[in-house]
């Protein structure tokens, strides 16, 4: 490994999603919003206090919820 030959720190993040369908946005949702954990780092549960505020301001300004549950419907039809 480079960084151990330079006698540089490694930390290992912990493991998480991918946020690439509805199904993940919804888990993601749960989480910041609603305050459902997904998982805990330490004592302390996952901030995200960026994309906090962003998703924040989907679900007030775009609807985000509604649209993922008629994503939901029309993927449950198809």
């Amino acid at each position: 490994m480079r960084a151990k030959a330079l006698n540089l720190p490694i930390v290992e993040l912990p493991a998480w999603y991918d946020v690439d369908d509805a199904e993940a946005l919804q888990i993601l949702l749960d989480e910041l919003i609603d305050g459902r954990g997904f998982r805990e780092v330490g004592s302390d549960p996952t901030r995200a206090i960026w994309t906090r505020g962003y998703i924040s301001t989907l679900v007030k300004t775009c609807d985000l919820r509604a649209r993922l549950n008629a994503m939901r419907i029309t993927d449950r039809l198809a």
